[in-house]
């Protein structure tokens, strides 16, 4: 059988086509449509424009289920409809529109959807999962394959660009604003995760960095990259090296304005939860959705 499942986030909207077997799942086509979503917010409520964005990308992302003939097609949003003050009158409006009403996830599920998908992408069993997205930041430790806590940051790529970067790339002063806004909220957690040991990365900026650091000299570690190749790689852009910047972006173009944001707010986490190593994740969020909300997996439910 085939399943579709959709994720509105702050910054894109993506699909992603799954052939399922009983408890087994294997990609079989991805897809995303560009809504910047977290910039279409006004007063707390998403704006005409951004209900627009949402329709529009999730109408083409259906339409191409159909399409390819998937069997069935489950919606969820996370930050990107869950902070906004208008959410039922905007779920109500997507429903009309599309057909669908997505489910809007709860930071804390939304974090434990991370850690089904990494764990069955990485057969991780202990250590911090970091999914960093447009909007917010979902963490969780866990030990032995069961979570310990888990956490949504209010803290994304896409709102600190927003808050901090005036134009394409922050200024060295933007990012030490960046670092110390970042840690006072850090600062806030009372966690009973252990210092130390690997971060499972997941989302586009610990996939960016990853690349980079394979691409730029460092090397590919089979997944794995230094945490602190993310301060250096924010120093290396915030430098005013155009160069270096165009190589840069000519790599990850669709990162010009997070890419910054969203590695300084990963080298923060690490900093702060002494983790020297990321390990990028291939699965995420969808995969754990699927396991979590559609295939019913017992080991995706602790």
């Amino acid at each position: 059988m085939t399943i579709g499942i959709i994720d509105m986030g702050s910054n894109s909207i993506r699909l992603s086509v799954y052939r399922c077997t009983g408890r087994s799942f294997s990609l079989l086509f991805g897809d995303k449509q560009m809504a910047a979503l977290a910039g279409c917010i006004e007063g707390g409520d998403l704006t005409e424009q951004g209900v627009e964005r949402a329709c529009g990308a999730l109408t083409r992302l259906l339409q191409l289920t159909r399409l390819l003939g998937v069997v069935q097609v489950q919606v969820f949003a996370t930050a990107s409809l869950r902070q906004i003050r208008n959410r039922t009158q905007v779920l109500t409006a997507i429903e009309q529109a599309c057909g669908v009403r997505p489910q809007v996830l709860s930071g804390k599920e939304e974090a434990l959807c991370s850690l089904a998908g990494a764990m069955h992408a990485t057969g991780a069993r202990a250590g911090l999962v970091c999914d960093i997205g447009g909007g917010s930041t979902e963490l969780v430790g866990f030990a032995d394959g069961r979570p310990l806590d888990a956490v949504s940051l209010p803290l994304g790529s896409l709102s600190l660009s927003r808050r901090y970067v005036p134009g394409l790339l922050p200024t060295a002063a933007a990012v030490k604003q960046m670092r110390q806004y970042i840690t006072e909220q850090l600062c806030l957690l009372d966690w009973p995760v252990p210092p130390g040991g690997v971060l499972c990365g997941i989302g586009g900026t610990v996939r960016a960095c990853g690349q980079l650091y394979a691409q730029m000299g460092g090397g590919d570690l089979a997944g794995y990259f230094p945490a602190s190749w993310a301060d250096e790689l924010c120093a290396l852009l915030a430098s005013g090296d155009e160069k270096l910047q165009r190589q840069v972006f000519s790599l990850v173009p669709e990162r010009i304005l997070t890419l910054v944001p969203g590695a300084v707010l990963l080298g923060q986490i690490a900093a702060h939860f002494g983790c020297r190593q990321v390990q990028v994740s291939t699965g995420g969020v969808r995969e754990g959705y699927l396991l979590r909300h559609v295939l019913a997996d017992p080991a995706a439910e602790n």
